[in-house]
């Protein structure tokens, strides 16, 4: 789970009725799970359970307003005997493999807990010790051959040896976090109902409020990424743009002025100019009309010629592959714009002398806007082009 994952497209397959299972998240290489993105959810009645890794965090911080936490890392947390994701974070492998690499210090402390009961194992004090000097290692560094160092290094080989012995005997010894998982999973299915909400957050309409602000902002970002991909990879998108000037001509917005075919309106804004230059100049030259994301019908105009195929890409390309994870440590703006622009060209199929003229001709501010744009798709686009998934269809990509 991730930043977004509970809003948008995503967010749109959730049912009121539904149950959210929150175990664990992206954190290390994407934006963690926002609290905002919860409350919206459960501002929609939608039941949220939270366990194990980020799960257990963000219940223990949000079960007054009706999460529902459930395991002993939430309870752990709830009780103020552990803080900070440390405790559940864990390395995973830089190919998309999404099993752990490391210990979590959850587990950590539980399989000290457990070598305590097997007398003999661990001196007196010595679990608080290794469990400090088990901290002090960055997390997705926190590996069996790492903590095997540090048991040598604090004479606790008898531990290390006993752990790793348990631990080559079952992958999952100590592994509070799963039991904890499977725990929530028979929560979930049982129908068992969070605790109700308490009445302060339920009764202060400003709060909801701005959850529902914030969520409607993010539902435009993602309605902005997929704009951007039809301007930047429809080979027909100038006729789409050019239709959409002519429909906001004939349906200008409140004070505006009236309402007018885009012949009408060109031959208005550019008589002058026109007589000027001795030319006709091409109405998204002179045209700029704001681009409301939140109207339908604005919708309706750009994305009328979206393919179900355009937008399992688009989350492809802004995700990041979750087989290769080609884009983990990628940051668009280290991209060179000269890299970007002979893209550019390539994709739109037009000689330098034309790129900025396109760029207009497609809704951008130039072609410094459009290869902006271009970037934060650049990871996926050029993984795809080396390594091709699938047939885009209709021309787009």
């Amino acid at each position: 789970m991730r930043h977004g994952d509970l809003l948008g497209d995503s967010g749109d397959a959730i049912a009121d009725e539904d149950t959210v299972l929150l175990i664990d998240g992206a954190h290390h290489q994407a934006p963690v799970l926002r609290h905002k993105e919860i409350l919206a959810l459960m501002s929609r009645g939608v039941r949220v359970i939270g366990a194990a890794g980020i799960g257990a965090l963000r219940a223990a911080e949000m079960d007054q307003f009706g999460m529902m936490g459930v395991g002993e890392i939430y309870t752990a947390y709830a009780r103020g005997e552990i803080e900070g994701d440390d405790e559940v974070a864990v390395g995973q492998r830089s190919d998309g493999d999404h099993r752990a690499v490391s210990w979590p210090l959850v587990n950590l402390r539980y399989a000290l807990q457990l070598a305590e009961r097997d007398g003999g194992i661990l001196g007196p004090g010595a679990a608080a010790g290794l469990l400090k000097a088990f901290r002090t290692v960055y997390y997705p560094r926190r590996t069996t051959a790492a903590v095997l160092s540090v048991c040598r290094r604090h004479a606790a080989r008898r531990f290390g040896s006993w752990l790793r012995r348990w631990h080559s005997r079952t992958p999952h010894f100590a592994d509070l976090k799963r039991l904890d998982a499977l725990e929530a999973l028979r929560t979930a299915t049982s129908g068992l109902q969070p605790r109700p909400a308490s009445p302060e957050p339920a009764a202060s309409p400003q709060w909801w409020d701005a959850v529902h602000l914030w969520s409607t902002h993010f539902a435009v970002q993602e309605i902005d990424r997929r704009l951007a991909y039809q301007q930047l990879f429809d080979p027909d998108f100038k006729r789409v743009w050019l239709t959409y000037l002519d429909h906001r001509s004939r349906h200008p917005g409140s004070g505006d002025g009236p309402g007018m075919t885009l012949a009408e309106r060109m031959a208005q804004l550019t008589s002058s100019q026109a007589a000027e230059l001795d030319e006709c100049l091409p109405a998204y030259a002179v045209f700029h009309p704001p681009v409301d994301l939140t109207d339908p019908s604005t919708l309706e105009q750009l994305l009328g010629r979206e393919t179900a195929t355009a937008r399992a890409t688009i989350a492809h390309y802004a995700a990041g592959s979750e087989e290769t994870g080609y884009a983990r440590e990628f940051f668009p703006e280290a991209i060179k714009d000269s890299l970007a622009y002979r893209i550019l060209l390539g994709l739109w199929r037009v000689p330098e002398h034309e790129a900025n003229s396109e760029a207009w001709a497609r809704g951008f501010q130039g072609t410094h806007h459009a290869i902006a744009t271009l970037k934060p798709f650049l990871a996926g686009f050029l993984h795809d082009a080396h390594h091709p998934r699938r047939d885009y269809g209709s021309g787009q990509r």
